[in-house]
This record gives structure tokens, C-alpha cells and sequence, in this order.
């Protein structure tokens, strides 16, 4: 999910009723605001993507959530069908080799990001 707040959140949000969000990709941006004359300011600001789990969180249990918040599950499988199709040279669309590789490379630096993440909070 899409966050935006005017201040920096924290990666692990504990919620106190046993779940948390692990907010991530959190970048600082400038926003447009109107004072109370009408003129536009710039302040600061930050988006970034949540989830939300139960429980403590968990390198097993957060990582299927941060990839599925960019990639449902059809389209995983569309992307493994597709890739699948290209080595059995059924599809001759070389596209479809690489959009599998990059998502494959996306889910190595999810794990990576989560792993750093934890292993930076809870140590």
C-alpha cells in the first residue's frame, strides 16, 4: 500500500494489538501546501509502500508480503508462463526471458532489503 506523512516513519510500526507495519522504499519528497494567503509552499514530506502482519515480523512471513505488493500472484505466474514458453521455444518474444530475470532480480533485492532491515531493527 501506498503511505505518504509528513514525517519520517519508522521501518517496524508496532500497532499494539500484535501486529505491526514494516514501512519501506521511504523517500523524502517535497510537497506543495497553500498558506493561509493562498500562496503555495514546499515542505517536506515522504511516500513510502506499507504492509501489514501479524505477529512479530519475520523474514519468512514479510517477504511474500513486500513481493506481492508489487507482484500478484497472476502475475508471477503469467511472467513464469510466459519465461517458460520462451525456453520451450514456444514464444519466440525474448521479452518475455527478460521480464523474467528482472523480476527475479527485483525479488533478490526485496529479500535482501527486508533481511538488512531486520537484522538493522531487532539487533
Amino acid at each position: 500500500m501506498k503511505s505518504h506523512s509528513d514525517i519520517r516513519p519508522p521501518i517496524f510500526q508496532d500497532l499494539g494489538d500484535g501486529s505491526w507495519y514494516y514501512n519501506f522504499n521511504i523517500r523524502e519528497v517535497q510537497a506543495p501546501t497553500d498558506d493561509l494567503q493562498g500562496e503555495s509552499e514546499e515542505k517536506t514530506a515522504f511516500e513510502y509502500e506499507t504492509v501489514h502482519i501479524w505477529g512479530k515480523p519475520e523474514y519468512e512471513s514479510l517477504v511474500p508480503l513486500v513481493i506481492a505488493e508489487k507482484y500478484s500472484p497472476s502475475k508471477e505466474t503469467s511472467l513464469i508462463n510466459k519465461y517458460n514458453a520462451y525456453v520451450l521455444e514456444i514464444s519466440e518474444n525474448p521479452q518475455d526471458k527478460e521480464s523474467y530475470e528482472a523480476y527475479l532480480e527485483d525479488t533478490f533485492e526485496i529479500k535482501a532489503m527486508v533481511k538488512k532491515d531486520l537484522q538493522d531493527f531487532f539487533n
